[in-house]
């Protein structure tokens, strides 16, 4: 158990990124959680291991960048060999100038083991939470007051496995891409566009042969590709992956041997020494996604709700933000300080996020195969700007929820659509549901010290940045839950380079913005009377499915 309070846990089914994120920040709301996780060791691999520039900075808000930036490293530079022994370097993502409004503008890159690791370390040390391995869900009913779960607890000595059945007020499923949970629900998932043929992949030492300082492509992206690279960490650990129409990737998936043998005939290299295999598997890519992110009193997050090509590095990224839209408005729900009907902006808010997110994936793998963003000589041109704006959309900073219910926005009409979910509507003045700018140089109150605006954000509040030349104090004034918000007051003389006001368009008589627990600007508002109108609507939460 989680808590020393009397209240029963939130029970999260899966412990890879998206149920640990959902722990921690449930935690951080002081709401109890159990997580449990079906497998008796950790997970190992590669796997997931970019963060894109918005994971960052939500890591940022959640108070745990320090400890995950000196494990990470950056993407290396990509030497593409030809067969006539040309060696073409590629910059996978050219590197972008970080700014005020976006300080990381930059992904980084941590092993999903080791970024895994992490957040089980921070889970357990800071909220007191630990990881129950070898246990698995088998089976839930629900009512109107309660999911009722039923667990499978075993050993790894081979004895029967102890049965326990406990009632838990949410169930949320972070079972992966064969979860249970949604396959117990009968929830449709959907083919968002087929892919063809499978991929190798897997984990394995080097000894010599091979230079670190680089990822490493050979052979053609359509008959037979191998490509690669070295884990963060330099220690002789690299992630490789083998895929093309002609190549038998059952038998290449078979052992350490016959891989070693399929990345010979591809790269020609024969002077490379291998050493232990990590892992090894062989996967056809997919891109499916559910039909709606919930049933009742039970909640699918990450893999369980949406599978994708690995082109562009956006699953785990995904995963993460699933978690962070969902937290806050359980916490609210479970605190009573918000209608349980605010839940099903869950659905309402990433279905669209999700459905651009895979659009985008699969028309990357169709345009420049398993080598993700690699692009040859020959193929330079419009493909190759193709690519450049597709991974400008992928580091997560433009995502929006611009057609949700529960904005208030004195400036721009709501839009309706959600179309354009992913971000190209980034660019200009900020609307409520986008994401809300960082500002360097906020000076802390009786200090002469400053901070960042990402430092004053809280996963456990909404922020008000009240603008107006006030102390803010008239919005306790008005009815709103002292417990629901901070205030920050950013005078002129406060906000000191003026990063604030000009990021949040105080030009146009914005006097308050309402930044929501997971980092997206809730209401725009000329006064104080529309930051109780959203706060309103949180108690309301109308649905718009």
């Amino acid at each position: 158990m989680t808590s020393s309070t009397s209240a029963p846990p939130i029970l999260i089914s899966g412990a890879g990124p998206a149920g640990l994120v959902a722990a921690i920040l449930l935690r951080q709301n002081g709401i109890p959680v159990r997580i449990i996780d079906k497998l008796h060791t950790p997970r190992v691999g590669f796997k997931g291991n970019t963060l894109q520039p918005r994971s960052i900075e939500l890591y940022k808000i959640m108070g745990i960048l320090p400890d995950i930036l000196p494990m990470s490293g950056t993407n290396k530079m990509m030497k593409v060999h030809l067969p006539n022994g040309t060696d073409i370097l590629h910059t996978l993502v050219p590197r972008r100038e970080d700014t005020p409004d976006i300080p990381y503008n930059n992904g980084i890159v941590i092993g999903q083991d080791r970024h895994e690791a992490l957040l089980r370390d921070i889970l357990a040390s800071r909220y007191g939470c630990t990881v129950e391995m070898g246990t698995e869900l088998v089976g839930f009913d629900q009512t109107e007051a309660g999911v009722t779960v039923r667990l499978a607890v075993s050993t790894t000595d081979g004895s029967p496995a102890k049965e326990e059945t406990f009632t838990t007020p949410y169930l949320i499923a972070c079972d992966g891409a064969h979860s249970f949970v949604r396959k117990h629900l009968g929830l449709a998932f959907v083919d968002a566009g087929s892919l063809e043929g499978a991929m190798v992949t897997g984990d394995i030492h080097i000894k010599s042969g091979l230079d670190a300082n680089f990822w490493h492509v050979w052979g053609d992206r359509v008959k037979k590709l191998a490509t690669i690279r070295p884990h963060e960490t330099n220690d002789g650990r690299w992630c490789f992956m083998l895929g093309g129409t002609e190549l038998d990737t059952v038998n290449a998936a078979y052992s350490r041997e016959t891989f070693i043998e399929a990345f010979g005939s591809i790269s020609g290299q024969t002077n490379i020494e291998f050493g232990d295999l990590i892992w090894l598997t062989r996967f056809a890519p997919q891109t499916r996604m559910v039909d709606k992110f919930s049933v009742g009193r039970v909640f699918v997050a990450g893999d369980a709700a949406h599978v994708h090509s690995p082109a562009g590095g956006q699953g785990l990224n995904t995963s993460i933000q699933d978690s962070f839209n969902l937290a806050w408005k359980l916490a609210l729900v479970l605190k009573s300080q918000a209608s349980p009907s605010l839940l099903s902006t869950y659905s309402t808010e990433r279905l669209p996020v999700v459905a651009n997110m895979l659009d985008l994936s699969f028309k990357l793998t169709q345009t420049f195969g398993l080598a993700k963003s690699t692009v040859r000589p020959e193929q330079a041109g419009p493909k190759a700007q193709e690519g450049a704006a597709v991974s400008k959309e992928f580091n997560q900073l433009g995502i929006n929820y611009r057609w949700s219910p529960i904005l208030v926005d004195d400036f721009t009409t709501p839009s309706s659509s959600s179309t354009d979910a992913y971000g190209a509507i980034a660019d200009g003045p900020v609307h409520a549901g986008d994401r809300a700018p960082d500002a360097p140089g906020i000076r802390i109150p009786q200090s002469e010290a400053t901070t960042t605006l990402f430092d004053v954000l809280d996963t456990s509040r909404h922020t008000v940045l009240a603008f107006a030349e006030s102390s803010g104090d008239d919005l306790l004034d008005i009815g709103i839950d002292e417990a629901l918000l901070t205030v920050c007051a950013l005078s002129t003389d406060s906000d000191t380079e003026g990063y604030a006001h000009k990021h949040y368009g105080c030009e146009r008589g914005v006097q308050y913005v309402v930044v929501r627990p997971d980092g997206y600007i809730g209401a725009l508002c000329k006064s104080s009377d529309s930051v109780r109108a959203y706060f309103n609507l949180l108690l309301s939460s109308p649905s718009r499915i």
